[in-house]
């Protein structure tokens, strides 16, 4: 697992330093929409990435990414919302991310092991409360933020 994801903002702030794997969250991002869609969390998580591979390949020739600088406190809701579902009494939330990542499926048929069996649920929680100290950090300090795919 390469890609991660991880808070990105507009000012310096040594207190927001990001201290997740991210590579979970990156994993489980559209495990993690449909969950927020079905449980009327909005925006979505994977709204506020930037993943500057992809944004490249469009991009004309001498041109620059433009980064779009996201309120803190939408992500927050955005974030608080997933953290709610998932520690639901119900655990469904929970099951659909112990599923694992997008790629899950292809490692299971090669063999390949995570080592996260077991643990997606428990580590994209952790990651998503990372996150949320994280933004509460920039709402006090006023400073926007987006996501980088990487």
């Amino acid at each position: 697992m390469g890609v991660e994801v991880s808070p990105v903002f507009d000012k310096e702030l040594p207190d927001a330093e990001f201290d997740g794997d991210g590579k979970t969250l990156a994993a489980c991002s559209d495990v993690l929409d449909k969950i927020a869609k079905d449980n009327g969390v909005d925006p979505v998580l994977s709204s506020f990435f930037l993943d500057p591979e992809a944004e490249a390949e469009d991009l004309p020739e001498g041109q620059v990414i433009e980064e779009t600088w996201y309120d803190p406190k939408d992500g927050l809701r955005t974030v608080a919302g997933l953290i709610n579902v998932l520690e639901a009494p119900d655990g469904r939330a929970r099951k659909s991310v112990e599923g694992g990542g997008a790629l899950t499926p292809l490692w299971r048929m090669l063999g390949v092991k995570s080592g996260l069996d077991g643990k997606w649920a428990e580590t994209v929680l952790a990651d998503l409360k990372e996150l949320e100290r994280c933004l509460r950090v920039a709402i006090e300090h006023k400073a926007r933020f987006f996501l980088l795919l990487g």
